[in-house]
């Protein structure tokens, strides 16, 4: 009851900065670890493009949240996340009229970078397969904190225009979908997970781009770093 108590405290304390967040888990790590339970970071890149857009390109920005871990069968494990930076976007998009008679022919011919970010929830269900490799499946819920839509043009003399415009009024700030992957634990027990994701996500979020069902689509690449889990380790072992 007490762990849970700490994961709850945790959890709420993640709606301030993502370097707060680290510090809390470092500090609390150790406390959260058992046998059977294990708390830690996830960390890594995430590769992003959106849906419909014709010539829409990934692009990649650094991901990083919490885990925990429950271990209830020698083959299954239940695992809830929060990410509180979870970047979705993509390069290379459209224009779209800003409203504005002086800036809407500059940048008529532009391209649009746009760079969103995201508390996300995933809960996975993960299945050891074989040895150290493990398949996961997770429903995904999450909530845009910020986005910069950037237009960039090169003129003829090579010159570059940037026009940056903050669009969240215009998008759908709630997203959900599926999450599945495979991971490798690079030892038994509690040790560095490696592991490789696809995001599909099921809700249009932009109300900009007309006639275009726009959806977000990640390849996640991340490591996963038990926190305090050697101590447990150790504290087992000495018991025995």
């Amino acid at each position: 009851m007490k762990k849970l108590i700490l994961i709850t405290l945790l959890i709420i304390s993640n709606l301030g900065l993502a370097h707060s967040q680290v510090l809390i888990a470092l500090v609390f790590g150790d406390k959260l670890n058992s046998p059977n339970l294990e708390f830690g970071l996830n960390a890594g890149a995430n590769l992003s493009t959106i849906t419909e857009i014709e010539n829409a390109k990934y692009d990649g920005h650094f991901g990083i949240g919490m885990y925990f871990t429950w271990m209830f069968h020698e083959n299954w494990q239940l695992q809830p996340e929060f990410f509180f930076r979870f970047p979705g976007g993509a390069r290379k998009l459209p224009p779209y009229s800003i409203d504005n008679p002086e800036f809407d022919p500059i940048l008529e011919n532009s391209s649009i970078i746009r760079i969103s970010n995201y508390l996300s929830l995933p809960v996975h269900i993960r299945y050891r397969v074989w040895k150290q490799f493990r398949v996961s499946f997770a429903p995904q819920i999450s909530l845009m904190t910020s986005n910069q839509d950037t237009f960039y043009k090169t003129l003829d003399d090579e010159d570059e225009v940037f026009y940056n415009r903050n669009s969240m009024k215009e998008l759908n700030r709630f997203d959900f979908g599926l999450s599945a992957g495979v991971s490798y634990k690079l030892r038994q027990g509690k040790g560095v997970n490696l592991e490789a994701r696809y995001y599909f996500g099921f809700i249009d979020t932009d109300n900009i781009i007309e006639g275009a069902t726009v959806m977000n689509r990640s390849i996640c690449l991340y490591v996963g770093i038990p926190i305090g889990a050697e101590k447990d380790v150790k504290a087992e072992s000495s018991k025995e």
